[in-house]
């Protein structure tokens, strides 16, 4: 709106007084620098115009403004979202795995990493980033990597809907239990777009065996400053292609002082270091030429009454490096009593799992400390109830056995009659557990413990009893495994082919089968393995309920392997075809189709690996419903 002003003069042209002179020249210089503009002109005051202040209406419109621009961009990225990306639920780069949980320390593994594209656009700028655990050896893989380490894969692009995999191979290595995770890392962009995306998998895995087994032998009991030894023999629990070399290190307490053990110890590295270890099957007759570690030392002080020795056992990798594989216990108690008893078990003074229908070997071992003579001693072994099969029992020196109890005097070992100060010996037994227990026998576990009852020393009557350590054996998964070779199935039904009994110059086809029972714990990397004679032929025809079966051409090695086989879990088999083509020289004789196959894995409640050796299969078929017993060759 525009106000004209009246013609009234708004200040008085009137002089004023001299005084006031200044103070109006002043006000009018201020009044004209006012009611100019830039450029000096007086301006028309008549003309001028006024606004008023911004109201509500202004801001509502500004935020309505504002939702509409949010409402077009989200309808835009509904719209290109739709375009580009919608293909059903996984809108998504699938990452999965096709790899073993459980593995064996060392042993070469295959891991299959699968991608597929879901999305309706191809895919650009692609790479794939492993992480690989610190103790995982990259081998190779298919396709190759783009670095040396094998940990990435730059790839061209991936069509709309496309599927791949990258086969990595490697090594693990542990201890049993310990855990390895690898993690996968996929970027890319989808084509006519700039940002980038991932996606993201990752694999665990588990050591569920190691491939060097031990058989120790050590104090279970010893006086402080007196010398003691250990000794330990190095095995592979299973054969395998190439020769390892074991670096043995040891951790010794600080009242341990080694005296002897320079055979084969590397001062630099101060480790024991061994090649060419066998399978027990195949060791050195000379027992001098198994790879062992021997050494001699004393303990200081008796202060702490357990003393743990500790051997960790590494072997060395494809890239030069140690890995450890094993770690092992020696405990020994330090006494400071007349009379020594220490007891071993299967290698072990304190604990140690075993399995149902197991051989297990004592040593008991017994000496006088005292500077007397120890008169009228008495050793004593019980075994618990319900457990020990007696007429696998063997002693050396013989005792009486009376039930669960053993016992020698001096009838027995003519020593025990007096035995002079630092005189000893030891008692050596072996005796298997029961394969299947007595109702009422709890399958957990069961305590050994020797004691000694010396009536005198020198003519002062005593009658001490010393205890001997105690061993706890928890007892693994009574696992109930079969074998045999058919030629009918369990429903009659020929599975086999070629003549029965076998006849010269005409080919038979068998089948062998495995089967295994429910468990009470479970069972992780459980592996069967069996050999194939040279004259018996793998046909290729094979049938598994769970788990992998195969076989090794070059050591003609069949292997079922079950991840893992869950308590309680319903009986799984296995079965395969083997040919044979008999000859002149068989003729009246039973051809053997497979020799003794072992089953291995690790049970996961007690912890303790299982080692199990099953019967050899021949022609003459048992367990066969209907040919039994007519495996002889016929000319």
């Amino acid at each position: 709106m525009v106000k004209k002003l009246n013609n009234n003069p708004i200040f008085s042209s009137k002089p004023v007084s001299s005084n006031n002179d200044t103070a109006g020249d002043d006000i009018q210089s201020s009044l004209k620098t006012i009611y100019r503009d830039t450029t000096g002109t007086a301006v028309d005051v008549t003309k001028l115009e006024t606004y008023r202040g911004r109201g509500a209406f202004f801001y509502i419109n500004r935020i309505v403004s504002a939702l509409i621009l949010i409402g077009v961009l989200f309808i835009a990225f509904s719209y290109v979202r739709s375009v580009f990306f919608d293909s059903g639920e996984d809108e998504t780069l699938v990452l999965t795995w096709d790899a073993p949980q459980a593995v064996t320390s060392g042993e070469e593994i295959e891991l299959v990493l699968q991608y597929e594209n879901k999305f309706d656009v191809p895919l650009t700028n692609v790479e794939l980033t492993l992480q690989y655990p610190d103790n995982f050896i990259f081998t190779e893989s298919v396709p190759g990597s783009s670095d040396e380490d094998g940990r990435i894969w730059r790839i061209t692009g991936i069509s709309a809907q496309e599927k791949g995999a990258i086969t990595i191979k490697g090594k693990l290595y542990g201890k049993i239990a310990e855990n390895g995770t690898i993690q996968a890392l996929l970027s890319y962009q989808p084509e006519n777009f700039s940002s980038a995306f991932e996606s993201r998998s990752s694999w665990l895995m588990q050591i569920a065996a190691g491939r060097i087994l031990s058989e120790k032998k050590f104090p279970g009991q010893a006086v402080a400053g007196e010398e003691v030894s250990y000794e330990v023999k190095l095995f592979l629990a299973d054969e395998i292609e190439d020769d390892i070399t074991v670096r043995v290190f040891p951790k010794f307490p600080d009242s341990f002082e080694m005296t002897e053990g320079s055979e084969h110890f590397i001062l630099p590295v101060q480790a024991w270091e061994l090649k060419n270890l066998t399978t027990k099957d195949d060791a050195p007759s000379n027992i001098e030429n198994i790879p062992t570690v021997n050494f001699k030392g004393r303990f200081t002080t008796d202060d702490d009454p357990d003393q743990t020795l500790v051997l960790e056992y590494h072997v060395e990798g494809p890239d030069g490096n140690f890995y450890i594989e094993k770690e092992e216990d020696f405990v020994t108690q330090i006494v400071q009593g007349e009379f020594l008893m220490s007891l071993i078990l299967n290698g072990e003074s304190t604990e140690k799992a075993v399995n149902l229908g197991e051989e297990l070997n004592y040593s008991l071992t017994f000496k006088n400390q005292s500077a007397s003579e120890a008169r009228g001693v008495t050793i004593t072994m019980v075994f618990p109830s319900g457990y020990m099969d007696y007429d696998t029992l063997i002693m050396s020196p013989t005792g009486v056995r009376d039930n669960n109890t053993i016992t020698w005097t001096e009838e027995e070992i003519s020593g025990l009659s007096a035995l002079d100060s630092g005189e000893g010996d030891t008692i050596d037994i072996t005796v298997s557990i029961k394969e299947q227990l007595p109702d009422g026998v709890e399958v957990t576990s069961f305590n050994n413990q020797a004691s000694a009852l010396i009536t005198s020393f020198n003519d002062v009557d005593a009658n001490i009893q010393v205890k001997s350590n105690e061993i706890v054996s928890p007892i693994n998964s009574n696992l109930t495994w079969s074998q045999s070779s058919r030629y009918y199935n369990n429903d009659d039904i020929p599975i086999g082919s070629g003549p029965i009994p076998p006849k010269v110059g005409e080919t038979t086809k068998l089948h062998i089968f495995w089967g295994l029972g429910s468990s009470a714990h479970a069972v992780t990397n459980l592996k069967i393995r069996g050999k194939l004679p040279a004259n018996v032929t793998w046909t290729g025809k094979e049938n598994v309920s769970e788990g992998l079966l195969s076989y090794d051409e070059g050591s003609r090695v069949v292997t079922w392997h079950i991840e893992t086989l869950s308590s309680g879990s319903a009986e799984v088999h296995a079965d395969f075809e083997v040919s044979i083509k008999p000859t002149f020289d068989d003729v009246n004789k039973i051809i053997l189709l497979m020799g003794s196959p072992t089953l291995t894995g690790l049970d996961q409640v007690t912890e303790g690996e299982i080692h199990l050796e099953g019967k050899a299969v021949t022609t003459d078929l048992d367990g066969d419903p209907v040919l039994s017993g007519k495996g002889l060759v016929e000319s």
